[in-house]
């Protein structure tokens, strides 16, 4: 009797595709990053070098769910053996990648702290604080106690903002906040998450605005390792809280602007008047998803040369001045082109 061929389904195809996309993305960026680090692999060892290390982490997930920076926070624990984990009642910002809190631009910071620095602690606590200088400071803060107005970063913001329709140059890149691991006051860089916060500053023209006070910079180490299954699971619900967290945040800010509207306060009874022949309306602008697509990308696109810039730096390829000034030219970069994208323009 003659086989019969398998006829594959179109969630089959879909599924594949899915998978390809993502294995592609996953190995592109694997192999730029081991040449970084000198520690090139081709073809066959870089192929069960990604199965064996890398590549499980994030099997099942789509590749618009797998950050660049995931990926390069892989490649290094890899290689270093320091597969770290979580343990106490706060989350130990040493465990942080570098990556995630580099380049975050001036008026989303709110909204990275809400979602992505939330989803990266799985629930945990943890401490931070933003200081701009001369633009103000939040002091060190609990992060399950943090809102935009109760702990000072709206008006943080504010002054910011003030300063970009005012004051900033023309020619200049707009500003951007760095996070660092910091240690707390009278605290020992021993390892422990109690001992450490994050310190978010603010770059302006690619230069720091000096902090109004300054703490030891805690040095990485290793503090345990996990499974393949435990990573694998753990990135999964990163991925998950981010959505969650991001639908919430949205549906807040929907509910907030209803509840600001104005509502008339006296009820009035319509004048009737003698129909005229109205000019047709004008048809509403469509949600136009090429543009909104193209500002994606190039957000993705500077997410992915801040991550590379940061190698390089970390590698010493960069000098602290060459760093910085290829991170502002970088944001310059994005800025411009989200504006054309915006006004309908073609980079």
């Amino acid at each position: 009797m003659a086989n019969k061929k398998k006829r594959v389904t179109q969630a089959t195809r879909k599924k594949i595709a899915r998978a390809s996309r993502l294995y592609q993305k996953v190995r592109k960026t694997v192999s730029k990053e081991l040449e970084k680090q000198e520690k090139p692999l081709k073809g066959k060892d870089l192929t069960a070098f990604i199965k064996e290390k890398i590549y499980p982490e994030y099997k099942g997930l789509s590749s618009r769910e797998v950050k660049i920076a995931d990926i390069r926070d892989s490649v290094n624990r890899a290689l270093t053996g320091s597969n770290v984990i979580n343990i106490g009642d706060f989350f130990n910002p040493l465990n942080i990648p570098i990556t995630l809190l580099s380049g975050v631009f001036w008026f989303d910071l709110d909204n990275f702290i809400d979602v992505d620095l939330t989803a990266e602690t799985g629930g945990k606590n943890l401490r931070f604080e933003v200081n701009a200088g001369e633009y103000g400071s939040t002091g060190i803060i609990e992060l399950s106690e943090y809102t935009y107005e109760g702990s000072g970063l709206n008006d943080i913001i504010e002054s910011v903002r003030d300063y970009i329709e005012g004051e900033m140059p023309e020619n200049e890149s707009e500003p951007y906040w760095e996070g660092e691991v910091r240690v707390r006051p009278n605290m020992q860089d021993d390892g422990r998450p109690d001992s450490y916060f994050i310190q978010f500053t603010i770059f302006v023209g690619g230069q720091q605005i000096p902090p109004s006070e300054t703490f030891e910079e805690a040095q990485p180490m290793v503090l345990s390792e996990e499974t393949l299954e435990e990573r694998r699971a753990r990135r999964r619900e990163i991925v998950k809280r981010r959505k969650e967290l991001g639908k919430q945040k949205r549906e807040k800010a929907r509910k907030k602007d209803i509840r600001g509207r104005e509502r008339p306060t006296v009820k009035t009874t319509p004048k009737e008047e003698p129909k005229k022949k109205e000019p047709q309306a004008k048809a509403t602008p469509k949600f136009d998803k090429r543009r909104a697509d193209n500002i994606q990308k190039a957000l993705d696109r500077q997410e992915r040369l801040l991550a590379d810039s940061k190698a390089l730096f970390d590698s010493k390829v960069l000098s602290e001045k060459e760093f910085k000034a290829e991170r502002a030219s970088i944001i310059a970069q994005t800025t411009a082109a989200i504006d054309k994208f915006k006004r309908g323009g073609q980079i």
